[in-house]
């Protein structure tokens, strides 16, 4: 067995988070997500072992773990990641070393992108383009088996291709629509801000799904609005309105707060007031809100300095919004 590693974006999520979550796109109306690749990526390095051996190795959490056989690492690990990823492609021996290229919690799909990362490094190739949708796929199911509650595929489906896209999922499954704005131009115009405050997407991405699925009126209708902002924020960039663009991100997140207060937080609203007082447009939390990062849009390219110190001086540290436009890839390292 040879030794290979391999990179697989995050992403920063515009509009439409959570209707990628199978059934909900099945009970609304033309349901797409927008979302960028972030040069911010997961890493993972699978290695020989002797054999039967197991070696799961976390950078992010300094852990280390080893096990006498593949039945053991799948029954003790709290790696669960990692583990799944061998149920998925099973080895006879193997060391797993990865690492997150964001903080915990950050709402940029961490730890989608290390499924990603995971699966590709197992298989000792990415794929084409056309086997990208599979790879997604699995990593959305694995990723379900460790959170237990059901996942999206938005954040899998961008660390896989890259680029900027529109997700349409239907009946029958998901299409990739990539957008004609260039990923480097909106880059210069966005600013990621991580609030320093851990949140569980999926916790709060399930509470909004089960209340949507019992026919809440209240949930059902605020889905309803968050479709509608995420075409808009679609329409925006096929006219390449980077403005328009902005403000369908403002509807996302007016729509967030109805269907989920929690969205919003005492702090995430302070940083969002600071940013536009210093020159942003618009602005959301990112995943499912209730901390994690920000992403803001800036009203010209000039506004950059001035709006990063405002979130600097109310304790948020700012992250590279750099695009990410090839997605998932795999080197041999010997």
């Amino acid at each position: 067995m040879e030794t290979y590693e391999a990179v697989a974006p995050t992403r920063v999520d515009l509009a439409g988070g959570t209707l990628d979550i199978w059934p909900v796109y099945l009970l609304l109306e033309e349901p797409v997500t927008v979302n960028m690749a972030l040069a911010l990526p997961a890493r993972a390095r699978v290695s020989p072992a002797p054999r039967g051996r197991f070696l799961l190795r976390s950078l992010d959490h300094g852990t280390e773990e080893r096990f006498p056989s593949l039945a053991d690492c799948l029954r003790r690990a709290k790696h669960r990641l990692a583990a799944e990823a061998l149920r998925a492609s099973p080895r006879s021996g193997a060391s797993i070393e990865t690492e997150s290229g964001v903080p915990p919690g950050s709402g940029l799909g961490g730890s989608s992108a290390l499924a990603v990362a995971l699966l590709a490094a197992l298989s000792g190739h990415s794929g084409s383009a056309s086997l990208h949708h599979g790879l997604a796929l699995l990593a959305s199911n694995m990723e379900g088996r460790v959170i237990r509650v059901p996942p999206g595929t938005q954040d899998h489906l961008a660390s896989a291709f890259g680029g900027l896209s529109a997700w349409h999922f239907g009946l029958h499954g998901v299409r990739r629509e990539a957008l004609p704005v260039s990923p480097a131009r909106l880059a210069r115009r966005l600013v990621l801000a991580y609030t320093g405050v851990s949140h569980s997407s999926a916790e709060n991405n399930w509470r909004v799904v089960k209340g949507f699925l019992d026919g809440d009126r209240g949930v059902v209708r605020g889905f309803g609005e968050v479709a509608a902002a995420a075409r808009e924020v679609r329409a925006a960039l096929l006219r390449r309105d980077l403005e328009g663009v902005a403000g369908g991100m403002e509807r996302d997140s007016r729509a967030r707060r109805r269907l989920f207060p929690g969205f919003h937080t005492e702090r995430t609203l302070d940083l969002a007031r600071a940013a536009r007082r210093a020159g942003a447009l618009g602005g959301r939390p990112c995943g499912a809100g209730g901390g994690g990062s920000m992403v803001f849009l800036l009203r010209d390219e000039g506004r950059r300095e001035p709006v990063e110190a405002a979130l600097r001086a109310r304790g948020a540290t700012i992250l590279p919004a750099a695009p990410d436009v090839e997605g998932v890839r795999v080197r041999r390292v010997s």
